[in-house]
């Protein structure tokens, strides 16, 4: 979330320096929208993470597999961007793999054991949520064509399209 959180505000600030008129307005103010969206969304997983910990979560093995593939992605995106490690493309592989990579690894186990754990109202709910956040960023980027948009778009694209496969394994178990 922080890495989208910071393409956000880079797709603002772009946006921002754009000269004034009707059509730039419109682009802030989506802009806006999308950054407003992600800040909200840092919030709430943050005091979801927060109250988990608070209760006495912990790893699981299946936890720390999840974790040594998304930093093995990670680790094959650093030499692709060694120059520019922060660039918005870069931020937006980085939040592919720590996003849609643990979302496959969840179907993949929905697959093996049966997706029974989750009620339908929170795939729904992911969807809802995913749908909010994809289609400001979509009408952005047909408007605003910066890389920060298009870190955010192959983001939340990836993150619905392996949604979409939570879903499916769900539904077959």
């Amino acid at each position: 979330m922080t890495l989208n959180v910071s393409l956000a505000w880079g797709a603002y600030r772009f946006a921002a320096k754009q000269p004034s008129g009707l059509q730039s307005f419109l682009k802030l103010r989506l802009t806006k929208q999308v950054l407003f969206g992600y800040c909200l969304g840092f919030v709430l997983n943050g005091s979801n993470l927060t109250l988990l910990i608070l209760q006495g979560a912990t790893f699981k093995a299946v936890d720390i597999t999840t974790l040594m593939i998304v930093i093995a992605g990670l680790a094959i995106v650093v030499p692709i961007f060694r120059n520019a490690l922060l660039a918005p493309m870069a931020r937006g592989w980085y939040a592919v793999f720590s996003k849609a990579v643990p979302q496959v690894l969840l179907a993949v186990s929905f697959w093996q054991v049966g997706g029974d754990a989750m009620p339908l109202i929170t795939l729904a709910a992911g969807h809802g949520i995913i749908i909010t956040r994809l289609l400001p960023i979509i009408l952005s980027y047909r408007e605003q064509r910066d890389d920060h948009t298009r870190g955010l778009l192959l983001s939340e694209g990836t993150n619905e399209a392996s949604w979409l496969l939570v879903t499916l394994a769900w539904y077959t178990t």
